[in-house]
């Protein structure tokens, strides 16, 4: 089961949150003048947690994000400026530094998971065989069991 082992696509972002549309048409419009002026607007502007770090948020699968900024994020192409973006936040505008594709890994790069996996299935079998051997000896004579507890 090859799909087992894929490694999801990838987005890494960086956000700049304000607390207006009008605010955040405006940080657009400067980024789309001078993308490299993404860090510097985000100190200065952004009311994020990553603020300080140049708005960088780091890497995201899909689903890791809130709706709208999912699907705000994967569909940027790198370097990308997004339209600003409506959250219980407040307004946020992405930017795409980078995207890596789904992938499924060689053969060479599984095969440790692999084994593992292999190595625990073979423990797993073993030990339900000894507690089904287990079980089976230790059957309770129901008869005898009523017998003592009479006396």
């Amino acid at each position: 089961r090859p799909d087992e082992f894929r490694s999801p696509e990838t987005v890494s972002l960086r956000q700049i949150l304000v607390p207006t549309m009008n605010e955040a048409r405006d940080v657009r419009r400067r980024l789309l003048k001078d993308p490299r002026s993404f860090p510097a607007l985000a100190q200065t502007l952004s009311r994020a947690p990553e603020a300080s770090a140049g708005g960088l948020m780091g890497s995201f699968t899909r689903g890791q994000l809130p709706p709208e900024l999912d699907k705000a994020a994967f569909a940027l192409a790198p370097g990308q400026i997004s339209d600003p973006v409506q959250t219980a936040f407040g307004f946020h505008v992405l930017r795409l530094d980078s995207k890596q594709p789904s992938r499924e890994p060689s053969l060479e790069e599984s095969r440790e998971e692999i084994r593992s996996r292999l190595r625990r299935q073979k423990v797993d079998h073993r030990v339900q065989q000894f507690v089904a051997g287990l079980m089976a000896r230790a059957k309770v004579n129901h008869e005898a069991a009523q017998s003592s507890s009479h006396r």
